[in-house]
């Protein structure tokens, strides 16, 4: 682009050109005055000549055509330097009345950037800055070193009605006050001078003006007279494009009261159109004939002399020598060391002259010419102000631009270095050139920098102005450097507000808000947006700093100090705007999780608890399942399928509920500050719509909803700038007959996080939707939040199917409110947060009946049976655990029970069919909880019930509970069971009791057996007293002291907490009834403790003991199904025990004691006991020890003893005992320590034939057949092999015997072999037949805590030891005989 049409090209073009005195008379100004203009402003419009194309010849003999010419015109008042306040005081004006403007300029919000480009694009001379720059610099026109200011010519003018004009054309420029420049030397006199004839046609027509104007050409020449006509128009016409703005309207002091009298009129109301001609006319014609060919004589003169004077070898040797006198002149003086006659100020002269002729060649040369000299007279001033046109002339020149540079930076470093403080103003001015140069040439980096230096040494208003362009420049840099955009005009957007330009600020934090809201520089921010504030309310827009102060009241990074600030002044905005409470504001404090929002909600399903809701559906609907009827009525035509398919699909998206019933919503809001915030009418934005029309043809329409809520732009519709009322959001009816919403208060303190439950109760059918959220924030203003809207979505895939994506019923903001349905609620009193495994608690279920409809069909089921039971209502008027102990069970005997009946193991309970609960009853039924895993869980339970008037859909409810239940250890226990070699009926059991809690205690109380077969009792130790005569006889003992004395006794119930105690107690064995009975009815009981111990009996064989121990004997069965036997052979071959113990503080010495409260009751099931056996048989021979017998009357003493075996396996066992004699017996001693082979214990034998076992008995026994042997001392003279076939499992044989003994002494009758063989079938034949037989683990544990790997226990006991023992052999017991003779 040209350099002439940059816009710095225009600035110079407008402020560097020839100056015109205008000399008028009063009767001129009188006439111009009747159009409100004065003469200057009737001639201002027209300083601007166009289009003149004349050639002009300065310096050089080749001329060059002028397109357009400007003069300006100043009266001789004006000709003077205008003082620093005054200018000061006139910009201050001017920025003052541009701050409306200012933001006119803007097409467009300010706060966005592309409008802000789009006006930076745009800018011209008429821009606010460029009328600021400008007038800026003519506030230091008429300085001393430099001439664009002087006047070249003098315009006198003189009105036709003027007594004597031409005489009045001498006094103008004799009487009229010249400048003082004209006199002190700085401006020339000799001025060219132009005369203009005013005629006024008011004052009739123009023929003695015409004769006045003949004379005056005769007088002063033809070529410098001219007539002007004016005020021939009326007021009527006008001219059709008014040229007179009022930016060129300066009114004098002159004609100041003139002007005033017809202030009403228009400017330029009498100029008719051929006026303003005759004006235009006119001006051309003294410019082309009058002031440029003066300005071309001038130039060519000046030139000449300058060439003569300072041009050329000699002249330039001369001036060296002459000038190194002034080196020593003080740089005080050196400013008016020039006059207007120096060869110095007309080469000045000549240089400005050629500037304004656009002859930028010979301005330049002439301005380094000069600059040398101004340099070595260190006349700064006038050196700054030859380097700044330097740079100027480079610049319209479009040559070397880096020299530019160089003049531009001395010029401005020379004003500020070298003129302080006089020089700052020049310097601004420089560096208001400086920057244009810049941005003509698309520097804007360097444009900003320079804008930058010359604020940084200006006062703030001027520092604001520099600053804001210097953010413009950063703007329009390729690429843009936002930031750096930002942060300056945030600094000029200070400045402006430090001197109290309002407007200017607003304007300029507006313009950078974009750069830095959400960009992370939160503090910048914050400043920016608290200014905008305060800035809005200053100016009276209270609605305006709402919006911002609303943005600032949520920042949690602020000090506590700030934020209370803050909030302080968003109260006060909203009181100024007298927004009220009802007006309610999208606020973002408090903060709003809306992620967390949960809609609890019942429509079918009812809950007791929060925590019942948060269980997910899929475990309750397991547990319904059974519960909850499942069957749907069919449709009776494919329309009406149809029609139910299509009304399903619309209701999937929305949740049922009851009317009548609240909803709830839980919303969690986020006090984000360090400082409290007090909220108060917190509720739900709803809509509801109660037409119940809609039910009938389906589903209401969208239309009852706000457009903005509907649209898929609704978030954008309701922006932060959209206040809305609270009636806008709530039904016509707002006194509660459709709608209840319930309001909250709360007081969040600093950062707390609090999850209020909000309630709406809509009471009539129809259809209800949530919205949002609104809160009062410290009793002043009122906000709100609206909801994520959860749309369901399709998603598009390839089939002819898409998935629809449902949003879950917690999140659903939609409800379909039914018509009034009976609620039940329920409450469950007396229940624990943990318990020990074992303990026994009595619960009270509490059931209301809120509504006034009649309930019927109760049921209740729950996810944990085996840990919940329904108990009997007779429970309820028993104190616990008292009412477990029985009178009739005080003694330790076998008890029998009837059997109990039902199923406890199902899930499902249905309470009597009387049970029926009336509007507003309330009914008590008690329940058992039983500790019986370690660990955590959940006891989830659901109440069935419907109602006594069902309708068509709603025909039941249901209630969900949920518990959680933390169970902690306490007693394990653990069972070993042997049978007993001294009675083959008896067997032995070790009970082992380990406290595993580590800081609990435990008291012992009482020990059951159940079984069909066995009986627990104390193992008895014998008692005898001793006699003076030293004979020994067994004497009866008491009972208490048999228990004190016994094993199975511990002297103390205490068990502390980590210890371990075993109890030792016998099994002996019961006679079965013929009737078929159940292992209920055969139990045993043994009181544990003290002797003096008088704690009444726990009766096991009835209430939830019973049905617990059902349960866990149940669940225990399954867990040996492994082993293919039925429940009855189970029951008949295992026995159960149960451990009952208690904690308590002290040991229960009494049944008052028992009965205190803090009595916590525990029991331990160990189900399927049975004895660990190294041996499937078992064999004792029973007879006298000691026998005296008189040899001399008989050789030979005959003993009876019998042998008696037991079958403890499962299976038929063939068996045989072989009868040795002594020297059979020695023999076969003998050789079994002589062998290498030989084995001790059990032998495998085969029992095929007789033969066989000869042959094997004479291989494990054989002895020295040659050595002598005396005769046997005894022999048995009964059968020496006895064999039996069906030895069935559990069955006991008995075989007498008899010894002879031929000799006393003692003999050892332990010689005897007893062999046998399994057959492969298990015995599955009755129980009568298998009397007694054990099967299971060798060590049960209790309940509580499961033995590891049972099943492979169970499994192993029948692989390893039933195959290893499928034969065997071993001898006989140890039995000594002892044969006195008489």
């Amino acid at each position: 682009m040209e350099a002439g049409k940059t816009l710095l090209g225009q600035i110079l073009q407008e402020v560097m050109t020839p100056v015109l005195l205008l000399l008028p008379t009063p009767a001129v100004e009188e006439s111009c005055a009747k159009n409100n203009l004065s003469f200057r402003d009737m001639l201002r419009p027209f300083s601007k000549v166009d289009d003149i194309d004349v050639p002009v010849r300065t310096a050089s003999d080749q001329p060059y055509r002028l397109q357009e010419f400007r003069v300006r015109m100043y009266y001789s008042a004006e000709i003077c330097q205008t003082s620093t306040e005054s200018a000061e005081e006139r910009l201050l004006k001017l920025i003052n009345d541009s701050s409306d403007e200012a933001f006119a300029e803007l097409p467009g919000d300010p706060q966005d950037i592309e409008v802000i480009k789009k006006m930076l694009q745009t800018e011209s001379l008429s821009s606010w800055f460029q009328r600021y720059s400008n007038t800026f610099i003519q506030t230091l026109g008429f300085s001393e070193h430099e001439t664009f200011d002087h006047s070249i010519a003098c315009i006198r003018a003189v009105s036709s009605r003027d007594d004597n004009p031409i005489h009045k054309f001498v006094e103008l420029y004799d009487t009229d006050p010249m400048p003082t420049y004209f006199s002190d030397g700085t401006m020339d006199p000799k001025l060219l001078k132009i005369y203009i004839l005013v005629h006024d046609y008011q004052d009739g027509p123009a023929d003695r003006a015409n004769d006045i104007l003949s004379e005056m050409r005769g007088t002063f020449g033809f070529n410098e007279c001219w007539l002007l006509c004016i005020n021939s128009g009326s007021s009527e016409s006008t001219v059709d494009q008014p040229v007179w703005r009022p930016d060129m309207l300066h009114t004098t002091a002159s004609v100041t009261d003139v002007t005033g009298l017809l202030s009403d009129r228009q400017e330029g109301s009498l100029l008719s159109e051929r006026d303003v001609g005759e004006i235009k006319d006119l001006f051309a014609q003294v410019c082309c004939k009058s002031i440029l060919p003066y300005m071309e004589q001038k130039i060519r003169s000046l030139n000449q002399q300058v060439v003569a004077t300072k041009k050329g070898l000699k002249n330039q040797i001369r001036n060296l020598w002459w000038r190194k006198g002034k080196d020593e002149v003080s740089e005080s003086t050196n400013t008016s060391m020039y006059t207007i006659g120096s060869i110095e100020s007309q080469i000045r002269v000549l240089a400005d002259y050629a500037f304004m002729l656009h002859d930028y060649e010979l301005a330049l040369s002439n301005y380094r010419l000069i600059s040398s000299d101004y340099k070595a007279d260190k006349a700064w001033k006038h050196y700054a102000g030859a380097q700044e046109m330097i740079g100027l002339s480079l610049f319209m020149l479009d040559q070397s631009r880096k020299e530019a540079e160089l003049a531009m930076e001395s010029a401005f470093s020379t004003y500020q270095a070298r003129l302080v403080p006089s020089g700052q103003r020049y310097s601004t001015r420089c560096a208001l050139w400086w920057a244009e140069m810049h941005k003509a040439r698309g520097q804007y980096r360097e444009a900003a920098n320079v804008f930058f230096r010359a604020g940084a040494e200006e006062p703030h208003l001027r520092a604001g102005v520099f600053l804001e362009q210097a953010a413009y420049c950063f703007l329009r840099a390729t690429p843009p450097m936002m930031r750096k955009y930002g942060f300056f005009l945030v600094l000029a957007g200070n400045r402006y507000n430090v001197c109290g330009q309002k407007k200017h600020a607003l304007r300029a934090y507006l313009s950078v808000l974009h750069v830095f809201e959400g960009q992370g520089w939160n503090y910048i921010s914050d400043h920016v947006i608290y200014h905008l504030g305060r800035l809005s309310a200053n100016l009276g827009n209270s609605a305006a700093a709402v919006e911002h102060f609303r943005k600032l009241i949520a920042c949690s990074h602020q000090s506590p100090v700030n934020q209370e600030a803050y909030l302080r002044e968003f109260l006060r905005a909203l009181e100024n705007a007298n927004f009220g409470k009802m007006k309610l504001l999208l606020l973002d404090l408090p903060i709003i999780n809306k992620e967390s929002i949960r809609v609890h909600f019942e429509d079918r399903r009812t809950y007791a608890s929060v925590a019942a809701s948060l269980v997910p559906d899929d475990i309750w609907a397991s547990l319904e399942m059974g519960l909850v009827p499942s069957d749907q009525p069919s449709t009776k035509t494919w329309l009406d399928a149809a029609l139910s398919k299509k009304l399903s699909a619309e209701e999937v998206h929305y949740n049922e509920s009851i009317a009548g019933e609240a909803l709830t919503v839980d919303v969690e809001l986020i006090n984000p500050l360090q400082i409290s915030l007090n909220l108060s009418s917190i509720s739900l934005l709803c809509k509801f719509n109660g037409d119940a029309t809609h039910w009938k043809e389906g589903l209401p329409e969208f239309k009852m909803f706000p457009d903005y809520l509907l649209e898929p732009d609704w978030k954008q519709r309701v922006s932060s700038s959209e206040e809305i009322s609270e009636t806008a959001l709530y039904s016509s009816d707002r006194q509660g007959t459709l709608l209840t919403v319930v309001e909250e208060s709360i007081t969040l303190s600093s950062g707390e996080r609090h999850k209020v439950q909000l309630k709406v109760t809509p009471h009539v059918q129809g259809l209800l939707y949530i919205v949002g959220v609104k809160w009062i924030l410290s009793g002043i203003g009122g906000g709100y939040q609206m909801f994520e809207l959860e749309e369901p979505k399709r998603d598009i895939g390839t089939g002819k199917r898409n998935k629809m994506h449902v949003c879950p019923p917690h999140k659903r903001l939609r409800f379909l409110v039914r018509e009034h349905m009976p609620r039940l609620e329920a409450s469950l009193h007396g229940m624990p947060e943990r318990i020990h495994s074992g303990e026994l608690c009595l619960l009270v279920l509490e059931l209301s009946n809120t509504s006034n409809v009649t309930l019927k069909n109760l049921k209740f089921c729950t996810s944990q049976p085996g840990l919940m039971l329904m108990g009997e209502s007779e429970d309820l008027d028993t104190e616990f655990p008292n009412c477990l102990e029985s009178p009739f069970v005080d003694k330790q005997e076998i008890q029998e029970e009837s059997v109990i009946k039902g199923d406890f193991s199902s899930s499902v309970f249905s309470f009597p069919q009387d049970v029926i609960l009336e509007g507003g009853s309330t009914l008590l039924w008690p329940l058992w909880l039983y500790g019986r895993d370690v660990g955590t869980m959940a006891l989830n339970s659901v109440l069935y019930y419907e109602s006594s008037s069902p309708s068509t859909n709603f025909y039941f409810r249901t209630i969900r509970s949920s518990h959680v239940l933390e169970v902690l250890p306490s007693l394990q226990s653990s069972v070993h069971i042997s049978a007993s070699l001294l009675q083959l009926e008896h067997s032995l059991l070790r009970l082992d009791i380990e406290n595993k809690h580590n800081s609990e205690n435990f008291w012992l109380r009482q020990v059951s057996c159940i079984g069909n077969r066995w009986q627990i009792t104390p193992l008895l130790p014998p008692v005898t007293n001793c006699t003076e005569s030293g004979e020994r006889m067994s004497t009866e003992v008491t009972q208490k002291e048999a228990a004190f004395l016994s094993a199975s006794v511990s002297p103390s119930q205490l068990l502390p907490a980590g210890q371990k105690l075993s109890l030792f107690f016998q099994l002996t064995g019961i006679e079965c009834r013929e009737e078929k009975v159940t292992y209920f009815q055969s139990i045993s009981n043994i009181r544990l403790g003290p002797p003096s111990s008088s704690v009444p009996l726990i009766d096991v064989a009835k209430g939830p003991l019973a049905k617990f121990h059902k349960l866990t004997r149940e669940s225990k069965d399954k867990e040996v199904r492994h082993l293919s036997l039925d429940a009855q052979t189970l029951q008949g071959s295992t026995l159960d025990l149960i451990v009952i113990s208690e904690q308590q503080e002290e040991p229960a010495t009494g049944r008052a004691a028992a009965m205190r409260d803090g009595q916590r009751l525990l029991t331990q099931y160990l189900c399927h006991c049975s004895p660990k056996q190294s041996s499937p048989l078992v064999w004792r021979m029973e007879g006298p020890s000691r026998v005296s017998h008189s040899f001399s009357n008989n050789f030979s003493c005959m003993v009876s003893f019998c042998l008696t075996i037991k079958n403890y396996s499962l299976r038929r066992a063939s068996v045989m005992v072989r009868m040795g004699s002594s020297d059979n017996h020695a023999t076969e001693k003998r050789s079994m320590h002589m062998g290498q082979g030989d084995q001790s214990g059990w032998y495998d034998l085969s029992l095929g034939s007789s033969s066989d076992a000869d042959g094997q008995e004479n291989k494990i026994f054989s002895h020295s057949r040659d050595a002598s042997h005396p005769s046997p001392p005894f022999v048995w003279s009964s059968l020496n092999q006895l064999k039996t076939d069906q030895l069935c499992g559990g069955e006991t044989v008995t075989y007498p015997l008899q010894l002879s003994v031929f000799t006393p002494g003692i003999f050892d009758l332990s010689g005897y072999h007893v062999y046998w063989e399994f057959h492969t079938e298990l015995n599955m034949e009755s129980g009568t037949e298998q009397k007694g037989a054990f099967c299971g683990a060798p060590t049960t544990y209790s309940s509580s805590y499961e033995a590891p790997d049972v099943h492979a226990a169970n499994a192993d006991l029948l692989t390893n030891t039933e195959q290893n023992h499928m034969s065997g052999s071993g001898y006989g017991h140890p039995f000594i005989l002892v044969v006195e003779s008489q």
